[in-house]
């Protein structure tokens, strides 16, 4: 049975007669990466304050490594790392002195070695005793992490971590997230870059109004089952097309030599096969996978996200 290491049921938060977020149910397993996307107002940031104890909610129940938020704070405190926004750092510190820090406050104790063993999970060792005012924000960005993974936590929230990163930062910090999910920790994720959580993510949730409107596990949507459209290339363009009618298939759009059909993607090697047995030369026959952006966009009506 998978272990469960976030747990909210019915979370609701309304200001005055406004209602920002609605029974909004949200789960993450052990070692999960979760994406929350939405449009711009959705209510992503007022969810993840929620969760994270920032701000009451009007109902709902929040679990953390199977603890009650109401009833055992301190423990669910225990086990959370998060980012909310920028991280923030004294930038006349180095970064050792600044992690020194944070690992005082922390309820467990943190070694010397534990805390090396951290900066250098997040490669940072050769900047580690510089300035934080001399450092990238992809470096900030990764002391943020190295603070909220610390006390090693059980989840591990992030606000828009991304926003302002080069490719090589997105690159790198990508790269991280996954070897952090790998050991175990489950990640809440929330991005408006829809290129990178289809990278990173292994599950989508699409908030929209304060509501959870859509749920997705992207590994399903790239596995080798379900209806997809492919783009096939052959002079025989009219032979094709009766053939393809016979079988009951659906042309999207013809150009040139080109034409593109819905098929069920286990129906290809026949219809293949089929053509070449009636004299149909193929050029080229490429599958068509919406990408995550396409799916946003199909799913939203078009919302902008924020």
């Amino acid at each position: 049975m998978e272990e469960k290491v976030l747990v909210a049921n019915g979370l609701t938060k309304r200001v005055g007669n406004k209602v920002i977020v609605e029974n909004v149910d949200i789960t993450v397993q052990k070692g999960e990466i979760v994406g929350l996307l939405g449009p711009n107002g959705a209510g992503k940031t007022t969810i993840i304050r929620m969760l994270t104890g920032l701000i009451s909610r009007n109902k709902g129940t929040v679990e953390i490594a199977s603890n009650d938020l109401d009833k055992e704070f301190n423990k669910c405190m225990e086990n959370i790392g998060a980012i909310i926004e920028n991280p923030e750092f004294y930038k006349y510190l180095s970064g050792w002195e600044n992690l020194k820090q944070f690992a005082r406050m922390s309820p467990r104790r943190i070694t010397d070695e534990v805390l090396m063993e951290v900066v250098t999970r997040v490669r940072l060792t050769e900047a580690i005793h510089q300035k934080v005012k001399t450092y990238s924000l992809g470096m900030r960005q990764r002391l943020g992490i190295a603070q909220a993974i610390l006390h090693q936590p059980a989840l591990l929230i992030l606000d828009e971590p991304l926003n302002g990163l080069d490719p090589k930062g997105m690159y790198d910090f990508r790269k991280l997230i996954e070897e952090i999910a790998k050991e175990g920790t489950s990640i809440l994720i929330s991005s408006h870059l829809l290129s990178e959580m289809e990278l990173l993510a292994d599950r989508i949730m699409i908030i929209e109004r304060g509501k959870v409107t859509h749920i997705e596990n992207l590994a399903e949507t790239t596995s080798s089952n379900g209806r997809v459209q492919v783009t096939i290339e052959t002079p025989q363009q009219a032979q094709l097309q009766k053939e393809i009618a016979l079988m009951g298939l659906s042309i999207v759009q013809t150009a040139g030599d080109t034409l593109t059909i819905e098929i069920e993607r286990d129906q290809i090697p026949a219809l293949i096969e089929h053509g070449v047995q009636v004299g149909i030369s193929f050029y080229g026959i490429t599958p068509h996978k919406a990408n995550l952006e396409e799916r946003f966009l199909e799913l939203t009506k078009g919302g902008s996200l924020k």
